[in-house]
């Protein structure tokens, strides 16, 4: 039996230590789901054939990469409300949970109106096409989303408080119930 020794240098404070660890759970934690995701692909492999698995590991990568570029987007709204690091985990599980929501909806209302009216594939083409063109044109990179659309609907529609009420995600501000932010 080996003794092996750790050396902790005197840069090594509990903070880094912990922030080690928690990044260890989590590549611990990515592996295991990724392995899963790869034994249950091959295990249809095995049942339904190469096509099927095929389909699952296009998907799974789909998925995968549609989850990096919602980081992105985390990212940006969390500078630009400026959320405090204690608040984004609230904040990221009611976007979730908003978006699970939205995306049922609108996956059940884009598959029946598809279904009906065939000319809706043209129009969503030709809106995807104007935004991957208008995407690739522009070279800057704005962060300022003071000027998005869908923030200024949003802000004429949902009362916002300019602070943060740390406790509360909902809070009252001269007598009228308003997000936190």
């Amino acid at each position: 039996m080996a003794l092996v020794m750790v050396e902790i240098s005197h840069d090594d404070s509990p903070e880094k230590i912990k922030g080690r660890e928690a990044y260890a759970a989590s590549a611990k934690t990515v592996a295991l789901w990724v392995c899963a995701a790869v034994a249950f692909g091959i295990g249809v492999g095995f049942k339904d054939g190469v096509g099927k698995a095929t389909e699952f590991f296009s998907g799974y990568l789909l998925e995968q990469s549609l989850s990096v570029d919602n980081l992105f987007v985390f990212v940006l709204v969390f500078n630009y409300f400026k959320v405090p690091l204690m608040c984004q985990n609230r904040v990221l599980s009611y976007g979730v949970a908003g978006a699970v929501v939205l995306r049922l909806t609108l996956i059940l209302l884009g598959t029946a109106t598809l279904e009906r009216f065939e000319v809706v594939n043209l129009f969503l083409a030709s809106v995807l096409l104007y935004s991957s063109i208008k995407l690739f044109s522009s070279e800057e990179y704005d962060t300022d989303l003071s000027d998005n659309f869908i923030v200024k609907t949003c802000q004429r529609f949902i009362p916002v408080t300019s602070t943060y009420d740390v406790n509360r995600f909902f809070t009252f501000q001269d007598g009228v119930r308003k997000v936190s932010c």
